[in-house]
């Protein structure tokens, strides 16, 4: 898929294409196959600019190195975790794109409940599923601040 512009985004994507092929060939040759980085993701940027796009791209990379297993990404809106949220957590071997956290907001600025839902969520399956977030860089630091 042919990306037009976005270079530092391409450039960083680069590298984790990088990251994700050393580690491929580390486990072909039998050396330490220990993951040695993160395969859980924050995309940031204003509504329009193509962050489920590049989570996509993520998550195929994921699973084109055999990060992940052979299922593409799972796509749900971040208003849509917590209805979900019983069938997500019988995944296994995925990459799960949860998009739009600006809209799961309360209107007071705060995600409420979905914080402790998601970060509960991140704690048990941390090891077997990858995450990417996308929203506005502000909406992910909101996340990152709420108690």
């Amino acid at each position: 898929m042919d990306v037009v512009g976005m270079e530092e985004i391409k450039d960083k994507l680069g590298n984790v294409y990088r990251t994700f092929r050393s580690q491929q060939l580390r486990q072909s040759n039998d050396f330490n196959s220990q993951l040695l980085t993160s395969t859980h993701f924050a995309i940031t940027g204003a509504h329009g600019t193509g962050k489920t796009m590049l989570a996509e791209i993520i998550g195929q990379l994921l699973m084109d190195f055999g990060i992940r297993g052979s299922e593409e990404a799972i796509s749900i809106e971040a208003r849509d975790f917590g209805a979900n949220l019983q069938g997500i957590n019988g995944l296994d071997d995925v990459t799960l794109i949860i998009d739009n956290l600006d809209r799961c907001m309360d209107p007071s600025g705060k995600y409420g409940e979905f914080t402790w839902q998601l970060r509960r969520f991140l704690m048990e399956h941390k090891e077997n599923i990858s995450v990417i977030l996308t929203g506005s860089k502000n909406a992910v630091l909101k996340l990152y601040e709420e108690e």
